[in-house]
């Protein structure tokens, strides 16, 4: 895969296999979608928002590219397990690209508890299970990455988001520690810092 940014520019272990973004119906996740397609990876959008997916399909159609709309609610199990099987379909997934978040706000000891545990679900489950599910094909491949977009709130407290902060706090963990993959494979877990991010 080539790629436009320091990070990717001298990657020549990756080929033009299926990349999946998670929240790519707006922001960062949308431009990585469109990026990748135009680069030549078809690409499995995930998102809630089934017209913004639609679009983002049409647009990437018009110039040759392909993007898959999935649409999908992965504050839910049923929305989750949607995303897995479809991963599993496709088999061999190049680039994961771990976007979807949200963000509650407000003083802890008021915030309702059925909110703050969807911050926990939508920020954390997503990116264990996507990741635990694509990593192990990558290992065997010697081939892919993984990258997950978090917030700076991850190395600091966040006064009014405890949650959230709490939420990429584990994320800056758990690339940390998927780092044990052994040296010799050539498939790499990377995280990504933003300061603002919009609901997908």
């Amino acid at each position: 895969m080539k790629w436009e940014t320091p990070e990717f520019a001298a990657r020549d272990d990756m080929t033009n296999g299926w990349a999946v973004v998670t929240g790519a119906s707006s922001g960062i996740g949308l431009e990585f979608a469109r990026e990748l397609a135009r680069h030549g990876h078809p690409v499995l959008a995930v998102a809630r928002r089934r017209e913004r997916l639609e679009t983002l399909s049409r647009q990437a159609a018009a110039q040759a590219g392909r993007i898959e709309p999935l649409t999908a609610d992965l504050s839910t199990g049923q929305g989750l397990t949607s995303v897995v099987r479809r991963i599993e379909e496709l088999n061999k997934v190049e680039l994961l690209i771990n976007n979807t978040g949200i963000a509650n706000a407000g003083d802890f000891l008021e915030a309702s508890l059925d909110r703050e545990f969807t911050t926990i679900r939508v920020n954390i489950d997503p990116v264990i299970s996507l990741t635990h599910n694509v990593l192990r094909g990558m290992v065997q491949r010697r081939s892919g990455a993984v990258i997950n977009i978090a917030s700076v709130v991850a190395f600091q407290p966040f006064p009014h988001f405890a949650v959230y902060a709490a939420t990429h706090h584990c994320l800056h963990h758990l690339i940390l520690s998927s780092q044990l993959v052994p040296v010799g494979h050539a498939c790499r877990c990377r995280e990504s810092y933003c300061c603002q991010r919009a609901a997908a």
